[in-house]
């Protein structure tokens, strides 16, 4: 499509409409503005993107953060967060259920004796971690607003040095 994914980190989000105004964002700040307000609220970190080609693309996303990788199980603003999204139509109510369920460690494991000092390999992978990384908010010309999770990955490892 000839165009590139642009990602603004730390900004604060109250310029991001008069910002995309100067780059020549075709979308309403006021839109923008109360999308903003009404769903972004509770996080602690905003990042802006959009895309850029010959123009600048008529959608914006809002990707939403909390401090550190905490998970819903130590953060209860993951399940008030995903309420609002539900009730405002943002997310389908199961899909809001399953990502809240999705945080868990996996144990590799589970029936077989841990691996041993005895094994060729320097470390083994013992468990697959994975959990809730951000919420984004697309915001569009004049439609509604959509919510996506996007979650993460990684193993915990044991050295056998």
């Amino acid at each position: 499509t000839g165009q590139v994914r642009v990602c603004i980190r730390k900004m604060d989000p109250k310029n991001f409409g008069p910002y995309l105004k100067a780059v020549g964002w075709p979308g309403s700040q006021e839109e923008l503005a109360q999308t903003i307000e009404r769903h972004c609220a509770l996080f602690d970190n905003i990042s802006l993107t959009f895309d850029v080609g010959e123009s600048i693309g008529e959608r914006v996303g809002l990707e939403c953060y909390f401090t550190g990788k905490v998970q819903p199980a130590r953060e209860p603003r993951w399940r008030r967060v995903l309420e609002e999204l539900t009730d405002g139509g943002l997310c389908l109510p199961q899909k809001a259920r399953a990502f809240l369920d999705y945080p868990a460690a996996v144990d590799l494991f589970p029936a077989l004796p841990k691996p041993s000092k005895h094994t060729l390999l320097p470390r083994v992978p013992l468990a697959v971690m994975r959990g809730l990384h951000h919420v984004k908010i697309v915001h569009g010309p004049g439609g509604q607003p959509q919510a996506k999770g996007y979650t993460w990955g990684g193993f915990i490892w044991q050295d056998l040095s």
